[in-house]
């Protein structure tokens, strides 16, 4: 027998290793199936004292590769006409591998380790040979694993889960008789009470339920009776129990191993099958019950440590996990008091110890939740109430209520908006402050909702928000206890328009109807119906100005039902514009109640054409529509941007030069307060600012950290589409510090700077520090003056940003549609000025998108052949040139070259590919070339080159020249 092949049997390679083994078992093999004599004895008996010796060996993989050989000889070996042969027995074998695998007195600790692994690998040999097949050989299997079991506390678990995984494997003939013994076994070892003795006595009842359990140990014989519950907790916790019936105490484990010990993936196991087999197992406590027992108030338990904890999170993530497998309802039992406190806790802070581990549990929550939509509404609940914190994003700094909202299926969605009303209705707060917190925190989520790219929109549960913050909004509706402050109302207000400037120009209704009109219906019908008082005072001017104003939005509503095409964009139109208005008057912008009257004029001269020549009949209605849309763009509000868009998109064919122009009178204006003035021709002394009631975005309620608010904004109202264009830096630059510096040092008498000099206060009597005191108040309050006049400068300046690139979102609209128009060429020459003049990076790259939009548009403004509309063109193509001299920037130069281009291109169109055309053209550029060749700060070269690459192109597919 060849004895180079016991070492390949611990290679780490494992081809080596398996063909080692197959060698060595071929060769064994053949020796126990060939003549016993005295050589071929002892050569067994010393293949089983090598393969059994080599099993406490910590070399690579030896224990795999000695174990495998063992097992496969054993199962020859303990065949019942070879162990007759050879003279071994189950009882023999087992006694070889204690004896072979003993380590030696004065062993090491990492020596005694392996011997005892050994000594498990061999009796799981023995089991894995399949040549047990007595009772007796059984009990002494059963002897040496629970033995082994008890020498130290950290075999326990292994040697329990050979026995467990025996146990599924009984012969049919013996399995009662066997489990009967195990049960006996178990019970004197004493660890009939450990988490590995629970776990084979689950086993068992599972496996053989007839076998009758013994008595005396567990009430009822079930270690999950609700009568166990108590005892059973301390178990699995790993405190210590005292145990009647066992013959020798059992040693605690040392030590925590932050892998959950078996047993509750069994127990778990066990609650899901009765879960997806919807039976009730006699003898078991509900699922509910134990959580509350075993985990909640045991692992969970405000006194438990860190170690236990960590396994209840552990749980935690194993429960959702079988839930969302088998889509059963476990999960609903484990939102417990203490679990989702401690939650909190761990969350709320990341110097926690177990933040990590919390955090892992919340990502599961979130997961489950996105994977089992059904299942959101039930989370959020258990997050933001029964057990959990109404705060628990902002306490936790995490946005998993805000992330999980939107993952709810349609009827989840109505059940969440019928959670938040409730919670509006009755916020369970006594303070006014914390009320007022607590209604806004679940408006913002409804409204977060509502701004949400994944929620499916459906007009139910949307229209039931809006129901609700048009009604909270404007009435004191009597259901609300306490009642609903102005505060609260006026916050309503806003959340309503932010709601409707998600909607506007996205989502729509089934009947065609727009949310706006919904929402103003809504108000209408709850005024004239009575049942609440209407909470906004209105005087009979505005009051005369509404009723009109409603009047008139029926009769637009009726004629755009009855219209199609263009008409019925344009009735839709209207109709935004009126509902819009309305709702500004109800949120107190005095300015939009003019806008009533003017949008009348509008209304009649546009759409029905009445009043004879628009001369003679009062100002332009074009240009008034015009100003009624700018006046809506230099608001800071997505909701009115919008707006201004989608009605701007139904008149655009509609304008003239002398309404684009007022667009473009407002890109030559200067981006700084003299700008504004002049603008919007007001003082700068006696300026009006209406901000708050101008803006739908603005938070009415202050926020707090920890009465409501979102720290991190999640739950804000803030306008997500007003970019900040620019930012300037708000401290004092060196040379104002030093003429403050100078300022004080004069009114003291002294140096500031002079650091070698002391002033003292005993050098001024009274009147004198009088005088001084006097003097540095009035330093501070013309300091106080300029700085806040610097303020509204910055912010002028910012608010003018704002405005130029709102009109420059509707040009880009005006030039997508009118591409053909010949109008489109007018706004080249002002987006030019502007890329040239502008500061601001943002608002030059829109200016450059727009003509580029235009230039890579199908087609080219088609102008007349009347020799003023070509003429026109090229005063236009030679402006552009010109404007290309004045600045050298990549950005400018693009633009101007995209714009030539065009301009050249829409002069050769229709026909007039002629030589006195393009020779035209070419002379123009050649003659800007050489003017080029002089400028200090010179255009690119590009804008050459990209000439030519254009006249090649149109050489190659225009027709032979006329000459």
């Amino acid at each position: 027998m060849s004895l180079t092949l016991y070492k390949p049997l611990g290679s780490n390679d494992e081809k080596t290793r398996l063909e080692a083994a197959k060698s060595l078992v071929t060769e064994l093999s053949a020796k126990l199936n060939g003549e016993k004599d005295e050589k071929s004895s002892n050569e067994v008996q010393y293949a089983l004292k090598r393969l059994t010796r080599g099993l406490s060996s910590g070399r690579e993989s030896s224990r795999i590769g000695f174990s495998l050989v063992l097992t496969e000889f054993l199962s020859q070996l303990l065949e019942p006409s070879m162990a007759e042969k050879w003279e071994v027995s189950v009882e023999t074998v087992l006694e070889s591998i204690v004896k072979n695998t003993k380590a030696e007195g004065g062993a090491s600790a990492q020596e005694e380790r392996g011997s005892y692994f050994g000594q498990l690998f061999g009796f799981k040999s023995v089991i894995q040979s399949k040549r047990i097949s007595t009772t007796s050989q059984w009990e002494s299997i059963l002897d040496a694993l629970f033995g082994l079991g008890l020498k130290k506390s950290w075999l326990r678990e292994p040697c329990a889960a050979v026995i467990r995984d025996s146990a599924t494997k009984f012969p049919e003939d013996l399995a009662s008789e066997w489990t009967t013994v195990t049960y006996t076994k178990l019970i004197a070892s004493g660890t009939a009470k450990s988490s590995e003795g629970i776990a084979i006595w689950l086993v068992l009842q599972e496996t053989s339920p007839s076998v009758q359990p013994p008595s005396g140990v567990w009430k009822n014989e079930n270690p999950l009776n609700d009568s166990n519950l108590g005892t059973l907790a301390k178990v699995l916790k790993e405190s210590k129990v005292e145990d009647a019936g066992a013959e020798k105490a059992v040693q605690q484990k040392g030590s925590w191993n932050q892998k959950l010990p078996i047993v509750w993936s069994l127990i778990l196991q066990l609650y899901a099958k009765s879960a997806i087999d919807k039976v009730e197992r006699k003898g078991m406590a509900p699922f509910e019950a134990f959580w509350r027992v075993a985990v909640d108030e045991n692992l969970f338990a405000a006194s438990a440590s860190d170690e236990k904890k960590f396994w209840g999170f552990q749980l935690v993530t194993e429960v959702l996990s079988i839930c969302d497998l088998h889509k059963i309802d476990l999960h609903r039992h484990i939102f417990s008091r203490n679990f989702v406190r401690c939650l909190i806790n761990q969350l709320s802070k990341e110097d926690r110890y177990l933040h990590k581990m919390a955090e892992k549990t919340i990502r599961s929550v979130s997961s489950f939740g996105t994977k089992n939509p059904s299942e959101v509404l039930f989370l959020v609940e258990s997050l933001v109430s029964n057990n959990g914190s109404p705060n628990f994003d902002n306490i936790t700094k995490t946005k998993t209520v805000e992330k999980l909202l939107p993952q709810a299926d349609t009827d989840g969605l109505l059940k969440i908006v019928k959670l938040f009303d409730g919670i509006i209705l009755a916020p369970k707060e006594e303070e006014k402050r914390a009320i007022e917190l607590r209604r806004q925190w679940a408006a913002d989520h409804l409204l977060s909702l509502i701004r949400s790219g994944t929620t499916d929109k459906t007009e139910k549960w949307v229209g039931q928000v809006l129901h609700m913050f048009a009604t909270y909004g404007h009435f004191d509706v009597s259901e609300a206890k306490p009642s609903l402050s102005p505060e609260t109302q006026t916050m309503f207000r806003s959340r309503l328009l932010s709601c409707l400037s998600a909607l506007v120009g996205g989502v729509e209704r089934e009947d065609g109807e727009a949310w706006p009109y919904v929402a103003t219906k809504r108000i209408a019908k709850l005024r004239k119906e009575g049942k609440y008082k209407f909470a906004i005072e209105l005087d009979d001017e505005i009051q005369s100005s509404i009723d009109k104003a409603y009047k008139q939005l029926d009769k637009i509503r009726k004629k755009r039902q009855a219209s199609s095409g263009l008409k019925k964009d344009q009735m839709s139109a209207f109709e935004l514009l009126f509902t819009l208005v309305i709702l500004q008057v109800f949120n107190g912008d005095s300015e939009s109640l003019g806008l009533l009257d003017e949008l009348k004029f509008v209304y009649d001269k546009i759409v029905r054409a009445k009043g004879g020549d628009d001369e003679e009949d009062g100002p332009d209605a074009g240009n008034l529509l015009v100003e009624i849309l700018l006046s809506l763009l230099s608001k800071q509000s997505s909701l009115l941007r919008k707006l201004a868009q989608q009605v701007f998109k139904a008149f655009t064919k509609q304008l003239t030069a002398e309404n684009l122009q007022l667009m473009f009178d407002v890109l030559d204006t200067d981006e700084n307060a003299d700008g504004q003035n002049e603008l919007f021709e007001r003082d700068d002394d006696n300026e009006d600012d209406d901000e708050d009631s101008e803006d739908d975005d603005v938070e009415e309620i202050e926020k707090m950290d920890v009465d409501g608010a979102d720290e991190d904004g999640s739950g804000s109202d803030s306008d997500s589409d007003v970019e900040v264009l620019d930012e300037s830096d708000e401290d004092m630059d060196d040379e104002e510090a030093d003429k403050l510096n100078a300022a004080i040092a004069n009114a003291l008498k002294t140096d500031i700077g002079d650091s070698g000099r002391e002033s003292s206060d005993d050098d001024m009597d009274d009147d004198e520090m009088m005088a001084v005191d006097e003097h540095l108040v009035n330093i501070f309050k013309a300091r106080k003056q300029t700085t806040s006049k610097k303020k509204e400068r910055r912010e002028a300046a910012e608010a003018m940003k704002q405005f130029k690139s709102r009109i420059l979102e509707i040009l880009d609209v005006y030039v997508k549609q009118e591409n053909h128009n010949p109008l489109a060429l007018d706004v080249l020459l002002p987006l030019l000025r502007l890329i040239r003049r502008t500061s601001t990076k943002q608002i030059s790259e829109k200016a450059v998108g727009v003509i580029r939009t235009l230039f890579k548009a199908k087609g080219v403004p088609a102008i007349s052949d009347k020799k003023s509309a070509r003429e026109a063109a090229w005063e236009i193509l030679e402006s552009i040139h010109n404007e290309l001299l004045l600045d050298g920037s990549a950005a400018h130069t693009g633009a101007c070259s995209q714009a030539s281009l065009l301009t050249a291109k829409v002069l050769v169109a229709g026909g007039h590919n002629d030589k006195k055309t393009l020779s035209r053209i070419f002379n123009l550029y050649a003659k800007t070339m050489s003017e080029w060749m002089f400028v200090k700060q010179a255009a690119q070269p590009s804008f050459f080159t990209e000439m030519v690459n254009w006249a090649n192109s149109t050489r190659n597919n225009m027709k032979p020249v006329a000459k």
